[in-house]
């Protein structure tokens, strides 16, 4: 039996186990970034609180990984970026394209250590969530 969830603007459906957005979240974290799934998650957590739809930097990032639409437009494969980046699948398989290439470097809670403040809750919900 299907379930549709609307949460943070952004509807799923679920099939027998209802999951909440940020337990998907968290999960195609773990499944994107495997060994990496603890500083990938203290990133996002830092940058986005694992919230899809949020933007920063005056609408210029998007998404649980803030993905910054002038440094990334040409990875993008559609014209409606911003919407696009607020499916959280597509951000996450992007932030792990420029992560690959980069490393952490491209962002900033990572260059500034903040990130570091949430390595903990991190380290609890990979070994919570991972498939």
């Amino acid at each position: 039996m299907a379930l549709w969830i609307s949460l943070f603007g952004v509807t799923i459906q679920t099939q027998q186990n209802v999951t909440t957005v940020y337990e998907d979240v968290i999960h195609a974290v773990h499944r994107e970034f495997g060994s990496q799934c603890k500083t990938a998650l203290a990133i996002f957590m830092s940058e986005s609180r694992l919230r899809p739809g949020i933007e920063g930097d005056g609408g210029t990032s998007i998404g649980v990984a803030q993905i910054h639409i002038p440094a990334h437009s040409a990875k993008i494969p559609v014209a409606d970026k911003e919407e696009w980046l607020k499916n959280f699948q597509n951000n996450l398989a992007l932030a792990k394209k420029i992560y690959d290439k980069s490393g952490w470097y491209p962002w900033s809670c990572y260059k500034n250590g903040s990130y570091l403040n949430n390595l903990a809750e991190a380290e609890r919900l990979c070994g919570q969530y991972k498939n």
